[in-house]
């Protein structure tokens, strides 16, 4: 069975400000850059499968790990980006939910996407304007 959609973590949250200093700062050693490389290895590795009745959350690189859980219960997504977020489309989604969410949406390449699905799997919204299709 194929996922109705599929969130994956950004690689560009790998370069957070205090990697940029190190990586200026400690340009002379390899750990900085052995350190990003780690991150966005594992970045890559994390991946939100969101079907018609469940969310199934996969982490993991060399030790993985999945865990499943209901799609059950979203009230209203919103959007939170930085401006390095905005320029590199990755951001942060907080999700309402009747009980506690408990899957890590920090960091989600292309969020606007998973905003629009998530909306339009709770029945309230209409698709952002950026996406409107005008026929």
């Amino acid at each position: 069975m194929q996922p109705q959609f599929v969130a994956k973590k950004s690689k560009a949250k790998a370069f957070t400000g205090w990697t940029i200093l190190a990586l200026v700062l400690l340009f002379w050693t390899l750990i900085p850059i052995i350190y990003v490389v780690i991150k966005m290895i594992q970045l890559d590795h994390d991946v939100i499968e969101f079907y018609e009745d469940s969310i199934i959350i996969k982490k993991g690189w060399i030790a993985k790990s999945e865990r499943k859980t209901k799609f059950t219960g979203i009230v209203s997504v919103a959007i939170s980006q930085s401006v390095m977020g905005a320029i590199f489309n990755y951001g942060d989604l907080q999700v309402d939910v009747y009980g506690k969410w408990d899957i890590d949406t920090e960091g989600i390449a292309n969020p606007r996407a998973l905003k629009d699905y998530l909306e339009s799997r709770i029945g309230g919204g209409t698709p952002s304007p950026a996406y409107m299709e005008v026929v």
